[in-house]
This record gives structure tokens, sequence and C-alpha cells, in this order.
């Protein structure tokens, strides 16, 4: 599957746990239960809660139940919370950087991702739910359609993000997988710091 969208959803509701988004998509779509956790329906691929953890629900490549026409050729991170009604808290806009410039860049090597999978997603392709399908205001009237793109490529904020290695409500990744994400982000930031002309003492 070749994946070339991002869509950014809220949860909208009073949903702030992975039990209770469960219990919700699976009354929605009893058909449809994930690949990677077939103890979840789920829809989303990526979940990040308030606090900035984040739960992976559906491998990246597999099926979604998320924006209608464009559930085989998008990843889907939905972030808690009612964006109609309040803004999503630092942590979740610092960890929907993080997990969506580890899609975009490194194909998404930090998560579990379909056999078969390939992806070319521009950055302009990272889209509000209502951006894919127009019959919604997900990711909430609050937010214009260019702010999860703003969040991920903001000029301001150049450093490269470090991603939560809790995954909450999921779990936890093995020791191995910790030291190899550190190790990806080490070289990135020396990569991105030559870019920049950094040496010597003037690095960080």
């Amino acid at each position: 599957m070749k994946i070339t969208n991002i869509a950014v959803h809220h949860t909208a509701g009073d949903f702030d746990t992975l039990q209770s988004i469960n219990a919700w998509h699976k009354k929605q779509w009893p058909e449809l239960p994930s690949e990677m956790r077939p103890d979840l329906w789920v829809g989303y691929n990526i979940v990040i809660w308030k606090n900035g953890d984040w739960t992976q629900c559906r491998f990246l490549g597999e099926e979604t139940a998320a924006q209608k026409k464009h559930n085989k050729d998008t990843v889907s991170i939905c972030l808690a919370g009612n964006f109609s009604k309040s803004l999503p808290t630092k942590e979740q806009e610092n960890t929907l950087r993080a997990l969506t410039i580890n899609i975009i860049e490194q194909a998404g090597s930090l998560f579990a991702v379909k056999k078969g999978t390939t992806f070319l997603i521009p950055k302009k392709n990272i889209f509000p739910h209502r951006g894919l399908q127009l019959t919604t205001e997900c990711y909430g009237k609050l937010l214009p359609d260019d702010w999860a793109r703003k969040i991920v490529y903001s000029k301001e904020k150049t450093e490269v993000p470090f991603i939560p290695i809790q995954n909450k409500n999921g779990e936890k990744m093995d020791i191995i997988k910790q030291l190899i994400v550190l190790f990806q982000q080490l070289l990135a930031q020396i990569a991105q710091e030559k870019r920049q002309g950094c040496t010597g003492d003037t690095c960080s």
C-alpha cells in the first residue's frame, strides 16, 4: 500500500481513554478489527493523549476507519480532545510533530508497518480530517486548516524532536528499540547541525 497523506483528527466527544474510543468504534465498525491488535477496533493508526503519550492501534499501511475514501492511502492520527471547545495541549503538539516527522522523513521507522507499505508523503499533505472529507468539521472549529502542518513544519522550530518512548495503554518499547530510536535521533540532530553550519563549541 502506498501512503500519500497524513490526516489529523480529534476525538470530539468525551473519549479520553483507549477503552472508550474502542467501545465507540467497535459499535460503529464491528467488521473492521485491527490487524495489528485484534483486541482493538479503534479506527485510527495512532492516538495521542492529552499528556503527550501515544498509542499505535493499527499498522501503518493498514486500512483504517477514519476518513471516507482515504482509509487506505492515509496515516490517521487522532488527538484526544474536542478542539471546537478547547485547544490541544503543548504535549500533544510536541508528540504530533515528532511522530509525523518520523513517518514522513524516516518512513515510520518507529512504528509497526504493514508489509509492502511504501511512504511518499509531501509535507503539504498533512491535512485535518475535513481536508479529505468535507462533511465534517474535524479536527475542530478552533483550529485552522493549516494548524497541523504548521505545528510539524514551523519555520521557528528547527530542532529535531525527540519522540516519547512510553506508549500509553499499549506495550512499552523494548530496550533495544528504545536505543535504536535514540540513536536515530542523535544522528538526525548531528546531520541537521552540519546543515546549519554548526561546528565544535557552537553545537548544542
